[in-house]
């Protein structure tokens, strides 16, 4: 079994990967299930929360057209907190029989809530083997907004978000 977690955050929507880093890992992501053969692929979606988009299946259609729909809308709580989808992903496990539990966790590393080294404990407790994927790069990129600005501070200056390695190696 082989569950993805995705970050959707709006941090995700930076430029520095084209066109941005949430279409960057969906296009991998792509190219991993066109390589499937027999496995079973999930998918939770994550930011401030987490949740199951897809549960395991061996449908890779069914597989990428859930992941096609997922954006920076697909989870309503702001942030980014790897915790909500390592539990996540625990529980999602927690109903598969399969010998091999792989999580792929797909990222820019922000990480705002939440015992990430506690979290990872009970990963390997569970046998659950992890990737940790960056999605970004330490230069950064700006956020956009949609409606042609984009995410400024408090001096109305762009917010350039930068990789961050931290939580992803925690992992």
């Amino acid at each position: 079994d082989i569950l993805v977690a995705l970050d959707v955050s709006r941090s995700m929507l930076a430029d520095d990967l084209s066109p941005n880093r949430l279409v960057a890992a969906k296009d991998s992501l792509n190219g991993l299930v066109s390589r499937l053969g027999g496995d079973r692929i999930g998918l939770v979606a994550f930011a401030g929360s987490a949740f199951l988009v897809c549960p395991f299946t061996q449908d890779y259609a069914a597989f990428s057209s859930m992941l096609e729909e997922v954006s920076t809308q697909t989870v309503p709580k702001g942030g980014t907190s790897l915790e909500s989808a390592i539990n996540e992903a625990i529980r999602a496990f927690g109903i598969s029989t399969a010998p091999g539990k792989v999580l792929i966790v797909i990222s820019d590393g922000e990480d705002h809530a939440g015992d990430l080294e506690t979290a990872a404990t009970r990963l390997r407790t569970a046998g659950i083997t992890v990737f940790a994927i960056a999605a970004g790069t330490l230069k950064g990129g700006i956020i956009p907004l949609g409606n042609g600005d984009f995410v400024r501070d408090a001096k109305g200056v762009p917010v350039v978000s930068r990789l961050r390695n931290g939580g992803l190696d925690a992992l």
